[in-house]
């Protein structure tokens, strides 16, 4: 088992089986590419008193607080297969035997890559131990991919990229959907309006279910179709928040009688919402597989 104490102190770690992707958004990837010839890829990460998730027998650490975090690619060879995977093709500046072939990213940093690599494996076990990079921004807009000069030698250069490594909201840690408990007190009589901030059901019925309070709630322009459920509690109901006010926190809906209302109206948090938390990086173990996969199994 590798040293992982070297992992959360923000040392520098080095990743062998290293493979990079374009990073196209909602955790997927193009196909990946091999970094065959790599001689060195160092993860360097800037934590915030060690802050992290996991420590389990898949994950070991989801780092979702960094200070920083840097990716040093340095590996030699034809680097076109790279330029392919970004579908940017080479330009050449100058004439032989003076001649450099390069690819251009424009606009620099974009597009983004998923980084993923073993850092070492258990000894006497069919475990790996991964890191994961999910979103990485290239920090020079040119890479060299061949140089020719003084001759007709051709000169595959040793190519160090820097990569700042960023939060990729596809992968959300820590996020809680937000519930409203809500009573009305065991009225015989009456309608009651549900308001959130300043948007106001139409009257219901004192009797009125939990599908016809929820009909009420998600036409309401705040809320909208598909981003709230309401299912019976108790002797009450739970409004939960999904949807597009998933992982949110807000004040309570409030409720008022009208026609004859004869019962009282109470409103309490079921649930507090919580934002989540971008993943940054993850360091996981993969039980029967060496080869680091993108992205890894274990988020959900």
């Amino acid at each position: 088992m590798p040293d992982i104490n070297t992992v959360l102190t923000g040392e520098a770690v080095t990743l062998r089986r290293t493979m990079i992707a374009k990073w196209l958004g909602n955790g997927t990837y193009s196909t990946n590419v091999q970094l065959y010839g790599s001689t060195n890829v160092t993860v360097t990460l800037d934590t915030i008193g060690d802050q992290r998730v996991g420590d389990g027998a898949k994950v070991l650490a989801s780092y979702r607080r960094l200070t920083g975090a840097t990716i040093s690619l340095q590996w030699s060879g034809d680097l076109s297969t790279l330029g392919v995977m970004l579908g940017i093709t080479p330009t050449t500046t100058g004439i032989t035997p003076e001649r450099i072939r390069a690819f251009r990213v424009s606009p620099k940093g974009t597009p983004y890559f998923g980084i993923t690599g073993s850092i070492d494996s258990d000894v006497g076990e069919t475990n790996a131990v991964h890191f994961f990079a999910p979103k990485c921004q290239l920090n020079a807009d040119t890479i060299e991919i061949l140089n020719i000069s003084g001759g007709t030698d051709v000169a595959f250069p040793t190519v160090t990229a820097e990569l700042t490594v960023l939060t990729d909201n596809s992968y959300i840690k820590g996020a809680v959907n937000e519930k409203h408990y809500f009573a009305l007190g065991s009225p015989s009589a009456g309608t009651y309006t549900l308001s959130l901030g300043s948007s106001t059901t139409t009257a219901l019925a004192f009797g009125a279910s939990a599908a016809t309070i929820q009909a009420a709630l998600v036409a309401l322009p705040v809320i909208g179709t598909g981003n709230a459920t309401v299912i019976v509690s108790g002797s009450g109901f739970n409004i939960e928040y999904i949807g597009r006010l998933a992982n949110s926190h807000f004040a309570l809906v409030t409720g008022a009688g009208a026609g004859g209302f004869n019962g009282t109206f109470s409103a309490s948090y079921a649930v507090v919402g919580v934002e989540g938390d971008g993943l940054i990086v993850g360091v996981y173990e993969l039980e029967g597989q060496y080869t680091p996969a993108l992205p890894p199994p274990y988020i959900v």
